[in-house]
């Protein structure tokens, strides 16, 4: 029984040296101009899929052969864009861009020109 005693009180002991500690904080940026960055590079790629996909260019022997294949291509065009914005990005021009994108006619160059004016980097980023 006296074992039995001892054995309880040295795991109490352990188990409550143990429970003082404090939980790790997980690490976070100074800033949250990388997580706005990459929301904002992950909206712009999927509306200009979405756009894609409308226009009929996502499919066997289209220009995307899936939407996967569209998304990897437009979020890599998107985070080189937005990687030139250190401050972050202004969500009332992103907003825009992203209207002129869903607004963009599937026959008409000069809507996709717009659509690039609207988003361009030194529009969304932050000055």
């Amino acid at each position: 029984m006296r074992q039995i005693a001892t054995i309880l009180v040295t795991f109490a002991s352990v188990v409550g040296c143990n429970r003082d500690k404090p939980a790790e904080q997980p690490l976070t940026p100074a800033s949250g101009t990388t997580d706005a960055s990459e929301r904002t590079s992950e909206s712009i790629a999927s509306a200009r899929c979405d756009r894609a996909q409308r226009c009929n260019q996502i499919g066997p022997a289209q220009k995307y052969s899936d939407r996967g294949h569209c998304m990897n291509v437009m979020r890599a065009d998107a985070r080189q864009m937005l990687g030139q914005c250190p401050r972050g990005v202004d969500e009332p021009d992103v907003r825009e861009c992203l209207t002129e994108i869903s607004n963009q006619d599937c026959s008409n160059v000069v809507d996709d020109l717009e659509e690039r004016i609207a988003c361009r980097s030194d529009d969304l980023c932050l000055n």
